[in-house]
Formats: structure tokens, sequence, C-alpha cells
């Protein structure tokens, strides 16, 4: 499932844009937010699976800090839109 989700969408991280985290497909809902938070971060909105959720990138370091919190990728948000969880849609952002 992890490469249905990232397989063409899987963009370099832009600042200023909103962050896609990704970890471990069996991870529970809040192991995603987790790691934004861990990281610093700021969370956008949730994913529609438990192992995504959004984050706004607005520190160049947030990146690198999300990697060392548990996630195993980050990407651009812009390609995965469609997994933003349908009760995210109060969220600014993605």
């Amino acid at each position: 499932m992890l490469l249905a989700v990232t397989g063409g969408a899987a963009t370099a991280p832009r600042p200023g844009q909103d962050l896609a985290v990704i970890v471990a497909p069996w991870s529970e809902r809040p192991d995603a937010l987790i790691a934004i938070s861990h990281a610093g971060g700021r969370m956008t909105g949730a994913g529609r699976w438990s192992f995504i959720a959004f984050a706004a990138y607005d520190d160049a370091q947030l990146v690198s800090q999300l990697y060392a919190s548990g996630a195993w990728l980050v990407i651009d948000a812009g390609g995965l839109a469609a997994c933003q969880s349908p009760s995210s849609s109060s969220y600014s952002g993605v």
C-alpha cells in the first residue's frame, strides 16, 4: 500500500508547502502525529490512513527532525491531497 500511496507522488519537500509525513504502515493513528509533534512541527491535517499526517514546512530543519522522530518518508504533500482525511477539512494547508 505504501508504494501505491507514494509511487507517483514522491516529490522533494519545498519550503512553504505542506509535507506528507509517512510512518510505518502498521502504525496507530497517533504515531504520525507524535512524530510531527516531537520534531517541533505544526500539524495541518490527518491522513485518510493512520500512517499519514500532514505538517507545515516552515522550518528548514523540520524534514531531518521528522526522520529522527520516526518518519519513514517525508515528501511534498501536493500529490497526496486525496490521502487527507475528510475530517481534516477544518485544517488549513493541504
